[in-house]
């Protein structure tokens, strides 16, 4: 574990100056890039999580509409023609 500290403390500042070295802007045009990124990434999520959340509540609401079309769900809607028992009823 001590070589792995030692390591990381060595590599995270030398890594550090070598970004700010090599970067070709400065590091306040740099954060207002970076948070002008974060914020369009953030905008478009919303977005789509809008048009998402429309489009399932069209969704739901087409199902309310209109009866689902599962003959079983049929079966259990129409009346019982005489003579068939009914399968929830107690025995007679």
């Amino acid at each position: 574990m001590g070589r792995f500290l030692r390591g990381f403390l060595i590599g995270a500042p030398l890594g550090a100056a070598i970004v700010l070295l090599v970067t070709p802007t400065s590091g306040r045009v740099l954060i207002q890039g970076i948070t002008t990124h974060i914020t369009t990434a953030v905008e478009a999520g919303k977005a789509a999580a809008a048009l998402h959340e429309q489009q399932m509540w069209a969704h739901l609401r087409s199902q309310l509409k209109s009866p689902a079309d599962d003959p079983a769900d049929r079966a259990e809607s129409r009346p019982a023609a005489e003579g068939e028992a009914d399968a929830d009823a107690p025995p007679t």
